[in-house]
């Protein structure tokens, strides 16, 4: 993240155990679906819309995934509005494989990544889900420990991540 502002400061938020989850509650007329070759530009066109604070390129997508395509097609998911059909938010239940400088000591971990909603649907309980759903799909994986990365500025994000038993990381320790 481009965070230049100290009031809008990044956050490596964690959550040392995936027991005790509670159960996934789609919005009426929600659904949700796997990605599927292709989808990269949905998944920009979402991001692009709803991203408050840095810019979201077309690149962003394959820097972040990658192509193996297996993969994206059982990590990433889309909520769709049954009504139009438009997809209209997504979440990823990645890995840190590898350590990584940014998030040192936290390879293997379970990470909620990219999580977004359009604006026009935000405030419906869509991110909520989405949120759940990645966290259950995480521990589905095998994962027991999760952890996110956001900013400051996102505050009903951060106060969701926090509901649901994640906290900020101590500096140099995971």
């Amino acid at each position: 993240m481009t965070n230049e502002d100290p009031n809008n400061r990044t956050l490596i938020l964690l959550r040392p155990d995936l027991d005790d989850l509670p159960p996934v509650t789609l919005p009426d007329g929600i659904r949700f679906r796997p990605y599927r070759t292709g989808d990269e530009e949905t998944w920009t066109r979402v991001w692009q819309e709803s991203e408050p604070f840095d810019p979201i390129t077309d690149a962003a997508f394959r820097q972040s995934y990658g192509q193996d395509e297996a993969l994206l097609a059982e990590r990433i998911y889309f909520a769709v509005d049954d009504v139009t059909g438009q997809d209209i938010g997504t979440v990823t239940a990645w890995t840190e494989e590898t350590p990584s400088k940014n998030h040192a000591g936290l390879n293997g971990w379970g990470r909620v990544h990219w999580l977004a909603t359009l604006p026009a649907y935000q405030g419906r309980g869509i991110g909520k889900a989405l949120f759940l759903y990645c966290l259950h799909k995480l521990r589905d994986f095998g994962h027991r420990e999760s952890f996110l990365v956001t900013s400051s500025g996102r505050t009903a994000a951060v106060a969701l991540y926090e509901k649901y038993g994640f906290h900020e990381a101590v500096t140099g320790a995971p």
